[in-house]
């Protein structure tokens, strides 16, 4: 998690799984064994080179059997091919990052997701972003869908669910790494279990979290 600027910008990546249409390959018996490009392959920060590698998140099937269907507004999850992924801090929602790795340029829509304290889980009322993925040909980093969220800053989120398109290419498409990008609130300073980093009762980051790595910048406490 890094907090940085006056305006309170957070970026973080994906802590947890909270779900996924498949995950490994068929094709490979000992994919579930040794969590081959199982969904957790997507959490963290990105380390995938471009290409098959079982270190990112891949969908069982090479190719989906019927098209992408488009917006689904009443039930999001029931996309054909997608994966769930939780963040340790809600935020209001800027945009996100989808680092892929293979068959490029096959996210479709991307929705936003906040899930409280029991885990009831409420999904935006429509996509945060939906259209054409230029990954393949994004000239600061090659392999990184870098999208802006509509109604900028007005939804509070601790989730983000991907929807794929498995037909984008003939390759298989695979996710390494999900990064929500957001302005900090109250609820920010609240991580959600399971979190990457704790916090204080006093609500501030002390030294061995800073020393760590926990926030690379933003205010902490010293003592």
């Amino acid at each position: 998690v890094v907090i940085s600027g006056s305006s309170d910008t957070v970026s973080q990546y994906a802590s947890s799984v909270w779900g996924y249409s498949s995950q490994g390959k068929t094709n490979d018996p000992d994919s579930d064994t040794a969590q081959r490009w199982h969904a957790v392959q997507a959490l963290g920060a990105p380390d995938s080179d471009f290409g098959d590698f079982d270190t990112a998140w891949s969908p069982q099937v090479i190719n989906s059997d019927s098209p992408f269907t488009g917006s689904l507004s009443t039930d999001p999850s029931a996309a054909e091919e997608y994966i769930e992924v939780g963040f340790s801090r809600a935020v209001l929602a800027q945009g996100a990052r989808i680092y892929e790795t293979s068959g490029l340029g096959f996210v479709r829509e991307i929705w936003g997701v906040y899930r409280d304290s029991s885990g009831q889980k409420t999904y935006t009322q429509q996509a945060l972003w939906s259209g054409v993925d230029d990954s393949a040909s994004n000239a600061n980093e090659v392999g990184v869908l870098e999208v802006q969220f509509q109604n900028q800053g007005s939804e509070l989120i601790n989730g983000l669910l991907v929807l794929v398109d498995t037909n984008q290419s003939t390759y298989w498409e695979q996710i390494d790494a999900i990064e929500l990008l957001g302005t900090a609130t109250t609820e920010t300073f609240k991580p959600s279990p399971p979190a990457i980093d704790t916090i204080a009762d006093d609500d501030t980051i002390n030294l061995d979290e800073k020393e760590a790595g926990v926030f690379i910048s933003g205010t902490y406490d010293k003592s």
